[in-house]
C-alpha cells in the first residue's frame, strides 16, 4: 500500500474539505479494506529494482502488527483481507530454481569452492492472478533472488565455502514477531538471519546455530562467529536443503522465503546407477501459505493466550506451493524423471499420491473406463531418503513426508499416453495425524502434463543402490529417554509451549555424547501431535515404533527400557524408512526408538573439531513448536 503523504496545507478551503470528505466516504463504502500497516518504517519497495520484480502494492507488510504484542484492530482488518476465493489451478508452469554448480566456482586459498549468496527483500509472483508478494529470498544478486533460492550442487568430498550475506534492509519483519518467545530483541531494527544446511555434517560454527544470527545493520547474536560457513561434504550423496534457523523466528523467515535445495552428488556413482539426471532430475520444494487480496503472505498475528499474544501452535496456509508457485504444472516427456521432494512447510505434513487420467478412448495402462476421462492411482519408486540412497528401490503408491523430511522418487511417464495428466494430491490431516483432512485447493499440490511423441530414455532404476548394514544394537554406548510434550495454558486449555525432555531451550545442556559413540534414543511422545524430530550433525536409523501407556509412564509406574510400558507390538520401519535419516516422525502415543551415530559419516576422522563451537541442536521441525522451546542444544565431547 502506498504511504499517505502529509498535507502541507493545514487549512484547505471548505469546498475542498467537503469534496475530500465525500471521496473518503465513497472509499470506505465501496473499496476493499486498506492494508493495515504495522509501522510506517516498514521498508516497502525502497531500493528494490531487481529485473525480476513485479508490480503490486508497496509497503511489504502483511496487514498485521509486525512486532511486539500486536494490535487486535490490525488483526481484524487483516482477516477481512485474507484471500478466500479459489485460485485457478495448474495455470503457472513449475519454476526451476537457478542452479549453482560448485565445480564451476573459483577456489579459495584452502582449495574449497567459494560462493557468496545473499538474502534480499524482493517481490515475486506466486500465481498468475495474484499481485506480486513481498518475500525474503536467497540469490546471487537481488535480481536473481528466488523462492526457493538457487539449487546448490556440490560434489561428495569437495569442500564448499559459502558466505551468507544479509542484504535485507527492512526495518521490521514482514511477518508478525512475538517477542515473548526467544526472538532477538534488536536495538537497530532489521531482520536477523542465520543459515542452517539441513542434513550436513559440519562444525557447529558452520551449522547455523540459532543464536548465531546477524542483521544487515551489523547486530549479532551471542553465538555469532562468522557469515562464512564451511561445508566439507564428506558424506554420501543425498538431497539436503538450506534454510534460516534464527532463534524464535525460524517459522517467520521460512514462510518469508528463506529456503533452498542443496544436492550432494557423486558423479561416478550416478553414472553407475544411471538414474535420471540433468533436466530430468528436479527438486520440488513444497510449502503452504495464505495470501491477502493484495498478494502479500498472510500469517495470523493474534495468539491464543496472553502469555504469547502473537504465536500460534501451527501455521497452515490455504494454498499449496511448489518451487514458489501455487499448484503449478510441469510438462513432461514420456520417460523417467527423478523428483527430490523437500517438505519445507512450517507444520503441514504431506501424504502424497499420484492420480493419473487420460481420455476415455485410450486403452493403455488399464485406464479405460466410462466417461470423458479415466483415472487411476499411479505408482512410483522411492530410491532415497534424507541421508542417502536406500539399499533397494521401494515401489510406492503413497508417501508421507513430514516437515524437514526429504524423499527422492522416480516417476515413469512412459507408462502413460500422450495427453495424460498426473495430479499430485495430498491427504495428510492437519494437524497430523488427528486433524482435518485437506479439502478444496489444499488437496492439490501440482500437475504433470504428459507430452506427445516418443522420448529417448536410457536411464534405469537399478535393483541395488546401497549396502547399509543391518542394525547393530549390541554396541550401544548410552541409552537416552527423550520425552516430547506440549504444555497447556491452565486458564484457557490452549497450547502454551512444547518441550523436549520437559526442559526449555535455555536450560543447562545435558546431552553430551562423545565423538565416535553410538546411542539409543527413545523418543517418548506424550503429546497428541506427531513431531518430526531433526537431529543435527550425524545420521540416525529407526529401530521401531511401539505404542505405550502414557499415564503409567508419567506416573513412574513402568519402564520403557524394561518393556513394561508397552501396550502393543513393536512396528518396524517401513521399507522406505530403513535408510539413513536426519529427521524422523515420532507419532503420538508411541515410543520411537532411534540409533544415533555421533561419528564421521565417511572415513575415520573429521576435518574439523566437533567439540568446539557453540554446539548442535535436536528439535521438532514443526517450526512453530521449534520457535516456542521445542529445541534442545547438545555438545559433542572429544573422543574417549
Amino acid at each position: 500500500m502506498a504511504r499517505r503523504n502529509s498535507d502541507p496545507c493545514r487549512h484547505p478551503p471548505r469546498a475542498w474539505r467537503l469534496l475530500v470528505a465525500s471521496a473518503l466516504l465513497a472509499l470506505l463504502l465501496f473499496s476493499p479494506p486498506l492494508p493495515a500497516r504495522a509501522n510506517s518504517a516498514m521498508s516497502g519497495d525502497q531500493g528494490d529494482n531487481g529485473g525480476m520484480d513485479h508490480g503490486g502494492n508497496g509497503g511489504g507488510g502483511h496487514g498485521m502488527a509486525s512486532q511486539g504484542k500486536g494490535s487486535s484492530r490490525d488483526v481484524t482488518i487483516s482477516r477481512k483481507r485474507v484471500l478466500r476465493k479459489k485460485l485457478k489451478k495448474f495455470v503457472d508452469p513449475l519454476p526451476i530454481p537457478p542452479v549453482v554448480n560448485a565445480d564451476w566456482l573459483p577456489k579459495d586459498s584452502n582449495g574449497a569452492a567459494a560462493l557468496t549468496i545473499g538474502a534480499f527483500s524482493v517481490k515475486r509472483k506466486f500465481h498468475r492472478d495474484l499481485p506480486a508478494t513481498r518475500v525474503y529470498a536467497f540469490g546471487l544478486s537481488r535480481k536473481w533472488a528466488s523462492v526457493p533460492g538457487p539449487t546448490i550442487v556440490a560434489r561428495v568430498g569437495s569442500a564448499l565455502h559459502v558466505t551468507w550475506q544479509n542484504n535485507i534492509t527492512d526495518q521490521q519483519h514482514i511477518m508478525p514477531v512475538d517477542f515473548t518467545l526467544m526472538a532477538p530483541k534488536l536495538k537497530l531494527g532489521g531482520v536477523p538471519i542465520t543459515v542452517h544446511l539441513h542434513g550436513a555434517q559440519v562444525s557447529s560454527s558452520s551449522d547455523g546455530h540459532p543464536e548465531a544470527w546477524y542483521t544487515h545493520a551489523g547486530e549479532k547474536g551471542p553465538q555469532f562467529e562468522s557469515h562464512d560457513n564451511h561445508y566439507p561434504n564428506m558424506q554420501p550423496p543425498s538431497t539436503l536443503w538450506y534454510h534460516d534457523h534464527t532463534l524464535g523466528m525460524t517459522r517467520l523467515n521460512m514462510v518469508a522465503g528463506l529456503v533452498g535445495a542443496y544436492i550432494l552428488s557423486n558423479p561416478q556413482e550416478e553414472k553407475k546407477f544411471n538414474l535420471p539426471v540433468g533436466r530430468f532430475d528436479v527438486p520440488l520444494v513444497i510449502q503452504d501459505r495464505s495470501f491477502l487480496w493484495n498478494g502479500h503472505t498472510f500469517m495470523e498475528g493474534k495468539g491464543l493466550t496472553k502469555a504469547h499474544p502473537v504465536w500460534l501452535p501451527e501455521y497452515f496456509g490455504a494454498f499449496m506451493t511448489v518451487n514458489g508457485k501455487v499448484t503449478p504444472y510441469m510438462s513432461v516427456q514420456r520417460r523417467k524423471y527423478r523428483f527430490r521432494l523437500i517438505n519445507a512447510a512450517n507444520a503441514r505434513f504431506l501424504d502424497l499420491f499420484l492420480r493419473a487420467s487420460a481420455p476415455a478412448s485410450d486403452q493403455t495402462s488399464g485406464m479405460s473406463t466410462q466417461g470423458t476421462r479415466t483415472s487411476i492411482t499411479f505408482p512410483f519408486v522411492q530410491v532415497a531418503s534424507e541421508a542417502g540412497y536406500l539399499n533397494r528401490p521401494v515401489p510406492m503408491r503413497r508417501i508421507t513426508v513430514a516437515p524437514g523430511e526429504r524423499a527422492c522418487i522416480i516417476i515413469d511417464f512412459s507408462q502413460l499416453p500422450a495427453g495424460a495428466v498426473v495430479r499430485v494430491k495430498n491427504r495428510a490431516p492437519a494437524p497430523y495425524p488427528g486433524g482435518d483432512l485437506p479439502t478444496g485447493d489444499l488437496q492439490y499440490v501440482m500437475q504433470f502434463n504428459v507430452e506427445g511423441g516418443s522420448a529417448k530414455d536410457s536411464s534405469t532404476v537399478p535393483p541395488m543402490l546401497n549396502s547399509i548394514p543391518a542394525l547393530d544394537l549390541k554396541n550401544i554406548d548410552k541409552v537416552r529417554e527423550i520425552t516430547l510434550s506440549e504444555v497447556e495454558d491452565k486458564a484457557t486449555g490452549e497450547p502454551l509451549t512444547a518441550l523436549i525432555e520437559k526442559k526449555h531451550y535455555s536450560e543447562k545442556v545435558d546431552i553430551t555424547p562423545s565423538l565416535g559413540t553410538r546411542e539409543l534414543w527413545y523418543l517418548i511422545n506424550l503429546s497428541e501431535d506427531a513431531h518430526p524430530i531433526h537431529i543435527h550433525f550425524g545420521p540416525h536409523r529407526i529401530v521401531f515404533r511401539r505404542p505405550f501407556n502414557k499415564e503409567l509412564y508419567e506416573a513412574g509406574k513402568c519402564s520403557v527400557r524394561a518393556g513394561s510400558c508397552y501396550t502393543g507390538v513393536a512396528v518396524t520401519p517401513s521399507k522406505n524408512e530403513r535408510g539413513l535419516k536426519d529427521t524422523t516422525r515420532a507419532p503420538p502415543g508411541y515410543v520411537t526408538a532411534l540409533v544415533v551415530d555421533f561419528a564421521p559419516w565417511m572415513g575415520k576422522q573429521l576435518s574439523f573439531d566437533a567439540s568446539k563451537g557453540p554446539g548442535y541442536m535436536v528439535h521438532c521441525h514443526i517450526l512453530d513448536h521449534e520457535d516456542n522451546d521445542m529445541m534442545r542444544p547438545f555438545k559433542i565431547l572429544p573422543a574417549k
